[in-house]
């Protein structure tokens, strides 16, 4: 996807020029890519309910509407964090996926329940609750 011009990814222009051509600019809803990373991001949180939700970049809404059947109120977090990151190189952006996850790994001071790594995409979900194992008390 190349940037519009004259704004850049950290910039609210990128994003509006972005959705002034498009309700769904990455595809979202069409790409296999895209609904296979959003069910791989469900299935790696490590409860069924959540009190408490929070996605700071929910681009058209798609894995909020799904996260919203899971949380009481989709607004703050709940003391999980999942991030889920394209691995390649983005233009106008400083980071790719793994720098990002590198730094999160640096900041984020809680367990690391979930790490997937795969050629196009890394997630991984820290959490200071129980384990999903745990949660099941499988022993």
């Amino acid at each position: 996807m190349h940037a519009p011009p004259f704004s850049r990814p950290d910039q609210p222009a990128y994003f509006d020029a972005m959705f002034a051509k498009s309700n769904d600019p990455w595809k979202f809803r069409s790409r296999w890519y895209e609904r296979r990373k959003r069910a791989l991001t469900l299935a790696c949180l490590p409860s069924a309910r959540y009190a408490h939700g929070f996605e700071p970049g929910c681009a058209n809404g798609e894995l909020s509407a799904c996260l919203a059947t899971r949380c009481d109120r989709l607004l703050v977090s709940d003391g999980v964090i999942l991030a889920c990151h394209w691995r390649h190189p983005i233009e106008g952006c400083v980071l790719d996926g793994d720098d990002v996850h590198d730094a999160l790994r640096h900041f984020i001071r809680l367990p690391n329940q979930c790490h997937v790594q795969e050629p196009d995409l890394q997630l991984d979900v820290w959490s200071s609750g129980p384990t999903m194992a745990q949660k099941e008390d499988i022993s």
